[in-house]
């Protein structure tokens, strides 16, 4: 979801409004992965399905949250970032403080050990660029579901408690709008340009 265009190369372009407030929205939503995993009363990840995988010893990098659905597809989290892949469509890897999908055609990642991202690049073709917005709408639509799941299994405050102790200048949108933020960028991302 570049900004720059690079004559003869193929992009897939979020509509502005999009671009401009999924990487905030995405940083917001890790920081509140975060606090689902210190929730004193248990660990809302662990709670939701995911499974926790720690890093090697020697390696300095978060703990790995992944979760594998009944159609095939993942996600796996890390502090830094987030892999999606299905199917047919591959998979992306989303780093914190962007919204840049990078492609690549692993969509599945080891789920019995911590892994990092698998190497991935810009989708470059017609067919990845439609691939990753695919992926990108599968994914944010993922968080929308999961947002949903956490405000009928905790009380009212939690959620806007996790939010407010976010960093005030870096808050995409409060916490009563997060989930419907979430389903207007998975369509947002359904109906991304594909740029020649």
């Amino acid at each position: 979801m570049s900004d720059s265009i690079v004559k003869g190369r193929t992009y897939l372009l979020l509509p502005a409004q999009a671009r401009n407030l999924a990487p905030k929205l995405l940083d917001q939503q890790m920081w509140c992965w975060g606090c689902d995993i210190r929730r004193p009363e248990g660990n809302l990840l662990s709670a939701y399905g995911l499974v926790k995988l720690s890093a090697p010893e020697g390696v300095k990098q978060s703990s790995a949250y992944t979760l594998c659905f009944t159609d095939g597809a993942q996600v796996t989290l890390w502090a830094f970032g987030a892999f999606y892949g299905a199917p047919e469509r591959g998979g992306i890897f989303v780093k914190r403080g962007g919204f840049t999908a990078l492609y690549t055609p692993i969509y599945r990642l080891p789920i019995a050990e911590w892994t990092p991202p698998p190497e991935a690049e810009l989708p470059a073709t017609a067919q990845k660029c439609a691939n990753a917005a695919y992926l990108l709408s599968a994914f944010s639509a993922w968080i929308a579901d999961y947002e949903t799941w956490i405000a009928a299994q905790t009380e009212p405050e939690y959620r806007a408690a996790c939010v407010n102790a976010w960093f005030a200048h870096k808050r995409a949108v409060p916490s009563q709008a997060m989930i419907s933020a979430w389903r207007n960028l998975a369509e947002a991302c359904r109906h991304a340009l594909i740029l020649t």
